[in-house]
């Protein structure tokens, strides 16, 4: 080998070292690039995790909620009265709403017998202030004809 081949082994490596030591050089930084961006994702993802952790137990929160609500409505649902019940409500309530009838009837037949005891009452009381001017008015007459004969 002569001196010119060796000049351009010597310039073919050089060349390759600064190849290899960009390629090495552009490695790296992709590296460090690629490394500081799985940071940056990891901690969005830490933090995305923080905010989905607080979502979460806030929806747990509302299901916890709904679910005492629903077992409310469940337990006033299962005390609601069944059909049976209604028909017995409705015939209680029928035979008050003819207890009443009655007790109505009865009441319209006391008021009359009352008013009839009232008018009763109203002519006795005439025949007796009459009985009583008339004995009042024989009781004056014999007195004044006593009273002529003395």
């Amino acid at each position: 080998m002569n001196l010119e081949e060796l000049k351009v082994i010597a310039d073919y490596a050089s060349l390759l070292v600064s190849v290899t030591a960009l390629l090495i050089s552009l490695a790296l930084a992709l590296s460090s690039r690629g490394r500081a961006r799985r940071d940056e994702v990891k901690a969005m993802i830490e933090d995305g995790d923080d905010a989905l952790e607080a979502d979460l137990d806030a929806l747990r929160e509302k299901v916890g909620n709904i679910d005492n609500q629903v077992g409310r409505l469940t337990v006033k649902v299962e005390n609601l009265p069944n059909d049976e019940d209604i028909q017995q409500l409705h015939d209680r309530i029928s035979k008050v709403g003819h207890s009443v009838g009655t007790l109505t009837s009865s009441v319209a037949s006391l008021a009359a017998s009352t008013e009839s005891i009232g008018r009763n009452i109203n002519q006795l009381q005439r025949s007796v202030q009459l009985l009583v001017d008339h004995e009042l008015a024989e009781a004056r007459d014999a007195k004044q004809h006593r009273g002529e004969r003395g």
